[in-house]
């Protein structure tokens, strides 16, 4: 893949702002509408079974029935946003400043170019340890900078998942021991959030003794550094409708003037699932999810039925100004959810159980006493309910290996054999390097 941008140290760094600006543009690729600001938060949705497409629309037509190629196939800005990391690495080492400021810059760009590869191999292939029909390869890793067009053609084969699991955790520990103690605001990587992702990682890798105590770290760091907690009842719906989402651990900042394509009327994610007046509002939440909640669950009442009949979510409700919404990557009740998970699979239901029923009660409902598999059942459906359109329930269930339910659409369950359960490489970008291998069937 040749780089869209080429960073010149030798003009860029000599002084912090250029670090700081090159930063910035890492985290401004997150808030792309290909990535956080829409297409990762809602295709996970219409990809699995929680969102639909208003009738008679074209736009968001294709996931919900998992049609050929319409997947989360960002790739080559993947890879601009990891060469900007890696720039950023390379020559913070030699640039004379102050230590804090040097730890920031690592720690910040160890996170950013770990969330890239995350996201790029858990869309692209399999999880750790997974082979179907003999395949396990990941991606191309890239750890030094690409700094011309010769280096840029230096074509490379994908490496195994498990190589690629290994950087993404190396670089989240570096980052969790680097912004210890500095750099906590829930709009930029701190330690909690290197923390919650690197929990998330160890469950991808089934490492669960080492997901459950992450996980913990990450709530405990998160609640005293960030002021981020599980949010009762009471307050549920309101930080979900305001500005800032006070659970939230790491969160994109959004803003109308800096943010236009995400922030507009075409591409917001307010525009496509929260008004109706936009020509845009096309993506709603599935009966089938509606359903599954219990009476006198707060979280029902961020779903409403209009007048159409139709039922919008109220997750993202121009709280910040018109069309703009701050978006949570990352938030405390995924962990509490992670921990459960992770002790249920180690043989800890007691555990696993007393989460389950901590969630319960912060949204309203009684506890439960389950075991076995009706206690993994309802760990996935509280994570199903607590994150709809907020990216994750694809992911949930096509790293446990299970077939995708599509109660939504007239079309069989998605088989976790099926082609279509991984995103395919752009053409352009397997036809341009011959040592890149497409994903099976594409």
């Amino acid at each position: 893949m040749s780089p869209q941008q080429e960073v010149e140290p030798s003009q860029a760094f000599q002084s912090e702002g250029g670090f700081e600006s090159t930063l910035s543009s890492v985290y401004d690729d997150l808030q792309d509408p290909g990535y956080y600001a829409q297409f990762y938060m809602l295709y996970p949705e219409a990809l699995a079974d929680n969102a639909i497409n208003l009738s008679g629309v074209a736009r968001y037509d294709g996931p919900p029935r998992n049609a050929a190629r319409e997947h989360l196939n960002r790739w080559g800005a993947h890879y601009e946003s990891i060469n900007k990391a890696n720039v950023l690495l390379s020559e913070i080492g030699s640039f004379e400043a102050d230590t804090t400021f040097k730890r920031e810059i690592r720690g910040e760009a160890s996170f950013l170019r770990a969330l890239n590869y995350f996201d790029l191999v858990r869309t692209k292939a399999y999880e750790p340890g997974v082979a179907v029909d003999g395949f396990t390869q990941g991606v191309i890793l890239r750890e030094t900078p690409t700094q011309s067009s010769e280096q840029a053609t230096q074509f490379k084969s994908r490496a195994p998942v498990s190589e690629v699991y290994d950087l993404i955790e190396s670089d989240l520990r570096n980052a969790r021991d680097l912004l210890s103690g500095i750099g906590n605001s829930r709009f930029k990587a701190n330690e909690a959030a290197a923390q919650a992702l690197l929990a998330q990682v160890h469950l991808y890798r089934k490492d669960f003794d080492d997901a459950a105590s992450t996980a913990t770290a990450a709530l405990e760091s998160a609640e005293s550094n960030l002021d981020a907690d599980l949010l009762e009842e009471g307050e549920y719906v309101e930080a979900h409708v305001g500005e800032v989402m006070s659970s939230a651990i790491f969160s994109l900042d959004m803003r109308p003037e800096f943010d236009g394509d995400a922030t507009s009327v075409n591409e917001s994610l307010s525009s496509l699932t929260h008004d109706p007046a936009s020509f845009n509002f096309q993506l709603l939440p599935t009966q089938d999810l509606i359903s599954a909640h219990e009476d006198g669950d707060v979280r029902l009442d961020l779903y409403e039925t209009l007048p159409s009949g139709n039922t919008r979510i109220n997750k993202y409700t121009q709280a910040v100004g018109s069309y703009t919404d701050n978006i949570p990557v990352i938030r405390a009740a995924e962990l509490l959810l992670i921990r459960a998970e992770a002790r249920f699979e180690n043989g800890n239901e007691s555990g696993a159980l007393e989460d389950v029923n901590t969630l319960r009660s912060a949204r309203g409902l009684s506890e439960v006493s389950l075991s076995g598999e009706s206690l993994i059942e309802e760990i996935l459906r509280q994570k199903r309910l607590e994150l709809a359109f907020e990216g994750e329930r694809f992911f949930d269930l096509k790293r446990r290996g299970m077939d995708i339910p599509k109660p939504q659409v007239a079309i069989p369950d998605l088989s976790y054999e099926d082609r279509r359960i991984l995103a395919p490489i752009p053409s352009t970008e397997v036809q341009l390097n011959d040592s890149l291998k497409q994903n099976p069937g594409y």
